[in-house]
């Protein structure tokens, strides 16, 4: 007896939510049986031995040419075997987990904001200047599987309650993420402020007429 099915293991672990699609195995030497995904390769390799076999963790010889080992989770029954898995995976996750602070940069440049039928000149069409920042935690599994939170003022590194955290979907979202740094902070803090009072005085000069023109006449220069 060889494959019993395709299995479902649904993780999480630190703010990381993932699907593994596993094959459940059987044969009279191992029992029940689920190969470790490749991609934890490099974290079984640095677990040491006591500890994969209180995980249930062996190390099976597939090829004796080329001294290739697969690893698995093994138990007496198909329950304990998909359980047992589960753990295991969630360990390795937490192994394999990149935790950094991150600013998230919104920044959307589009000529898109529309006023009914008003037709602007060709060259000065409406500008959006749509500007924002966002601190948060970037959470990470290998390239392709990133987590963006906010966490409470205390922060996740000083064991913020799960409950409180606000996972950010930037699917489709202009924005740019950078590492934060005290040196990014203050630089952007400085351009976000320049927005803030850009709109404060255009916001000011174009209330009235009058303002407007009394703005024109004062040859203030707003942008340098």
């Amino acid at each position: 007896m060889g494959k019993v099915g395709t299995k479902i293991i649904e993780t999480y672990q630190k703010d990381i939510q993932k699907e593994f699609r596993v094959n459940l195995m059987y044969n009279s030497r191992l029992k029940f049986h689920i190969e470790i995904p490749i991609e934890f390769e490099e974290v079984v390799l640095h677990i040491s031995r006591a500890d994969l076999m209180s995980m249930g963790i062996e190390n099976i010889l597939v090829s004796k040419a080329e001294k290739k080992y697969k690893h698995y989770v093994v138990a007496e029954t198909e329950s304990q075997c998909m359980e047992q898995t589960k753990k295991c995976l969630e360990y390795m996750i937490d192994k394999s987990i990149i935790q950094r602070d991150v600013i998230i940069v919104f920044y959307n440049p589009k000529d898109n904001v529309q006023y009914g039928n008003i037709v602007h000149n060709a060259e000065h069409p409406q500008i959006g200047l749509q500007f924002g920042l966002t601190y948060a935690v970037e959470t990470s599994v290998g390239e392709n599987n990133k987590v963006y939170s906010i966490y409470p003022k205390e922060g996740w590194r000083n064991g913020c309650i799960l409950q409180n955290r606000k996972e950010l979907n930037l699917w489709g979202k202009i924005c740019t993420v950078i590492p934060d740094t005290l040196e990014n902070r203050m630089t952007l803090e400085q351009l976000y402020n320049a927005f803030m009072q850009l709109n404060k005085k255009l916001t000011e000069f174009t209330k009235t007429p009058d303002a407007l023109l009394d703005f024109i006449q004062s040859n203030v220069k707003l942008l340098n």
